[in-house]
């Protein structure tokens, strides 16, 4: 249901389906404010702009419903003003209160003069205009959205700040609410990925730096290589190799692309030509513009259908020889999002990935004992048996290689695996066994001899994996 690259913070009913939510680009730091619900179709959260947060909430008040839910509406609106002091609050939901004239805040005699039975109605005014007053809301929201009813309502306690707002075609039987508000939030700038161009790469060149590298550092009969430790072996290999990729491979700069891939240009402009239609109904009100605009939409949702039906029929007839199309799909239909939102603590708002990977590394290093490493317990009665000597073969180390998946994305090494596969199968010449009396301690590459949590990000910025490695 939801698009990709949007955080979204929902509340669904426990019953009959549907619910209430928010959504933001993913760009934007957006922080979900469970803690303002109450036991009402309410959601809420907090998006750091500029000059000052903005707390958004949405809120759903079915028809009939006594006013006990706006005052749980209410108790949410108390805790944001716990403190004191002003807040930017924008909220907007379907209140079901067409009895209310909001150009004179009282109850439109019209509407009463319609409907006989309005003593529970009544009641409801008699809630929601106080509240209104105590939260120094201002209801800006003046186009009917379902027939010729304002249901659907937008307050804010900054009512300058609001540039326009208008009603648009919603996914329901009302009309949507749009509104421009002179804002500007503060956001998460996604860098541009680097992707090495492998079908221009200068192999030659890069075995030639490779085997220059071999037959110098790593030749057996070296006594300093013999006599280094396997972590600075690693390190000299890794930057010669790393070097020799970034002069003898072309890259570029690539960004995320949010758009559809069956979305065509004949599509776009028929979207296009649908909202002219539609701003062309609202102006004039006439019945021609009406059918002009409703055989438009219909005209949009067939083509949208037709070329989703083809895309994805393309997708499944190449599946076995490329699946990535196909996951890709299956990716854009998700309906959370996947990338870690922005983090509070008491005393700092993560929002860059180096932040969010700090505030997680802190909170699982807070549960680990605290050793003592010149004093720790050994079981001299344990049963398992010692690990004998090690050997390896170049034969066992091609076989790994070899299973390698290319087309994965590098680990915190950063090594493109599909050039590093390659290399290293072809100019690996030293063999582990240079290595005598090997320990399994003394294979792992470390950078220091303490226990150390290590939290790396993987893939794109946007989305954060987050792996623990424990060195012993």
């Amino acid at each position: 249901m939801f698009p990709l690259g949007y955080h979204i913070s929902r509340k669904d009913r426990t019953l009959g389906g549907g619910g209430v939510f928010i959504a933001a680009k993913e760009d934007m730091l957006f922080t979900e404010r469970d803690d303002l619900n109450s036991d009402c179709e309410t959601c809420w959260a907090e998006i750091q702009t500029v000059s000052e947060p903005l707390i958004i909430g949405t809120f759903y008040r079915p028809p009939g419903t006594p006013e006990e839910t706006l005052h749980q509406l209410d108790t949410s609106l108390n805790k944001i003003q716990n403190n004191g002091n002003p807040k930017h609050i924008l909220l907007g939901g379907d209140f079901n209160v067409p009895q209310i004239n909001w150009a004179t805040n009282s109850l439109n005699p019209a509407w009463v003069r319609e409907h006989p039975h309005v003593r529970s109605d009544q009641n409801i005014v008699d809630t929601l205009l106080p509240l209104v007053d105590d939260h120094a809301l201002t209801q800006t929201q003046t186009e009917p959205t379902y027939h010729d009813s304002i249901l659907d309502l937008l307050f804010t306690t900054r009512p300058n700040s609001l540039i326009s707002s208008t009603v648009i075609p919603g996914i329901s039987d009302h009309s949507a609410v749009l509104s421009i508000i002179d804002t500007q939030p503060k956001r998460t700038k996604s860098p541009p990925r680097t992707v090495l161009l492998h079908s221009k790469a200068d192999t030659k060149a890069i075995c030639m730096d490779m085997s220059t590298l071999a037959s110098s550092t790593f030749c057996p009969d070296n006594p300093e290589h013999l006599n280094r430790p396997v972590d600075e072996d690693w390190y000299l290999f890794k930057s010669a190799l790393l070097s020799s990729i970034q002069k003898h491979i072309p890259s570029k700069k690539i960004t995320s692309n949010q758009r559809p891939p069956w979305m065509t240009r004949n599509i776009s402009q028929l979207i296009q030509r649908k909202a002219k239609s539609h701003a062309e109904w609202k102006l004039t009100k006439s019945p021609l513009s009406r059918r002009k605009y409703e055989q438009l939409r219909k005209t949009v949702k067939q083509e949208i259908r037709k070329a989703q039906a083809t895309h994805l029929a393309e997708v499944v007839d190449k599946i076995d020889d490329n699946p990535k199309p196909f996951w890709q799909y299956i990716k854009r239909k998700r309906t959370d999002s996947g990338s870690i939102p922005t983090l509070k603590t008491t005393d700092l708002t993560a929002d860059t990935d180096k932040d969010k990977a700090q505030v997680l590394n802190q909170q699982f290093a807070s549960v680990f004992t605290d050793e003592d490493l010149d004093h720790i317990p050994f079981d001299s009665t344990s049963t398992i048996p010692a690990i004998p000597e090690l050997t390896f073969s170049n034969n066992g180390i091609l076989k790994l290689l070899l299973n390698l998946n290319a087309s994965k994305a590098t680990g915190p090494d950063n090594l493109p695996l599909e050039s590093s596969k390659t290399l290293l199968m072809k100019y690996l010449q030293y063999s582990p066994s240079s290595f005598p009396n090997l320990t399994p301690a003394a294979l792992v590459p470390r950078t220091g001899k303490k226990p150390t949590s290590v939290l790396y990000l993987k893939r794109a910025p946007s989305t954060l994996r987050v792996t623990t490695d424990l060195f012993p």
